[in-house]
Formats: C-alpha cells, structure tokens, sequence
C-alpha cells in the first residue's frame, strides 16, 4: 500500500486548498497518495511567491518543500532592498483569483496592474513571457498615483495574454503576476463512470466549481471522488471508476 503524506500548518500568509475547498489547519493531518494541493499568497502581488503553487504526495513524500510568501515594497515602507507588490484594477470585463494563485482575466477585459515604487528612487521595468504583443507600461498619469505607480495594461484580454508578468526594481528585486484569459463556462461535462453518476449534472461548469462521483449500491469510488475546474478548463484529476464491492463470507 502507497503511504500517506502529512501536511503541517502552513507559513505565514499562505493559503492551502485541497479538493476546491481552503484549509485552515491547526495540527498535522494525514493526506493520502495521490492528494494535490493548491497554494498561493493571502494577497497575490501583496506578498512576493517562493516555491511550488501546486504540491503532489507520492508515496509518503511532497513533491516540493512549502513555499513562503516574502512581505513585499508597501509593507516594507517602500525599502529599495524589498520586492515590489504589485497590485490590479480592472477597468471593464472581470477578474478573479485561483487556488493557485493565477489571475484569471475574462475575454475582452481591461485590467491595469501597478508595481509600487517610490518613483524617485528610479524607475521598474515590466517583462512577460507573451509574445504576440507588446504592453503599455509607465508611470500612472494622475497626480496622486504618478509618484508611486508604475503600471502595465493588458487591453482586450485574448488567451494568448497567458504568461507571467514581471516587475523589476532598478536594484533588481522582483515580482510576479501569473496571468489566465479564460471564458466562462471553462470545463464540459467529465462523463459518467459505469455503474456510477456525477453530481450535478451540467453540460458546462464554471472555474473552481465542484463535482462529486457516487456509485450504486455495490460498488465503491475507485479514485478520487470529487474533481474540481481548474482555470485550465481542465478538471483536478482523472474521472474516478466505480468498482464492485467484495463482500467476504
């Protein structure tokens, strides 16, 4: 039989889910081969990411040490030695954020994000690894955010704006955004096991909904028993089987 994994309290202003849902954890629990995952910052951009958003039990072992979240330029009284935070506004359209961490942007959105930096002690410098386009970036125009503001604008988001968004301060500390354009309804329908069904029941669910495999009487769940959609249009794991019970005698 594969061994368990076990999951400590997280660091600091690191938020874990596992199976769609946030855990608040107090003690070390026991999770089973196979378990995944998720982690992110309390506030993306608020915090500087270290480490693996998504972690894998293999066999009594994580794929990956826990990460951390580095305060960042706001909670550091704009100190030159700290990562810049980053900060977004959507203008038009929608935003939200996943279990991960990603910044998942509807179609056709306007979104601005600001990297906070005194302007005086020079100025950042925004790259992204999307390369159909170039991005707008400079100093915010109005008289009270121009001084500390320095901002990159994604105009009529399209699914090729998926990337990673840097900001790098002149003294070489940076930041990051991880960037989805995602239309809702993002996963189909994952199909129905033998001798078993999906609940609900839909043709088309939306990001970070849940579905639950159930089988009939006699049969057992043979795999993970709840799958998540994932900002990838992707559901979290593979459809579970549902295998007959043996009853011995």
């Amino acid at each position: 039989m594969l061994r368990q994994c076990f999951l400590s309290p997280p660091a600091p202003d690191v938020v874990m889910s596992f199976e769609g849902k946030e855990l608040n954890l107090e003690n070390e629990v026991a999770l089973p081969h196979g378990s995944i995952i998720e982690l992110r910052c309390s506030e993306v951009g608020l915090f500087k990411f270290v480490g693996q958003p998504i972690i894998r039990c293999g066999n009594g072992q994580w794929n990956a040490p826990p990460p951390l979240c580095q305060p960042t330029s706001v909670q550091k009284n704009f100190s030159a030695d700290a990562a810049p935070t980053i900060t977004y506004n959507v203008v038009s359209g929608d935003a939200g954020i996943t279990s991960s961490g990603q910044v998942v942007i509807l179609p056709n959105s306007i979104i601005h994000f600001d990297c906070l930096w005194q302007r005086q002690d020079g100025n950042p410098n925004w790259t992204w690894t999307a390369t159909h386009r170039q991005y707008p970036s400079a100093w915010a125009i109005s008289a009270e955010e121009r001084g500390w503001k320095y901002r990159l604008s994604i105009y009529y988001a399209k699914e090729s704006d998926d990337g990673i968004f840097t900001c790098t301060t002149p003294k070489g500390h940076s930041n990051e955004v991880h960037v989805r354009v995602r239309s809702k309804p993002a996963c189909e329908f994952p199909g129905e096991p033998a001798h078993g069904h999906v609940v609900p029941t839909k043709f088309h669910y939306d990001i970070g909904e849940m579905v639950t495999v159930e089988c009939l009487h006699g049969f057992r769940v043979l795999g993970a028993p709840r799958l998540r959609c994932t900002s990838t249009g992707h559901w979290s794991s593979p459809l579970a089987h549902c295998r007959p019970i043996i009853y011995q005698s």
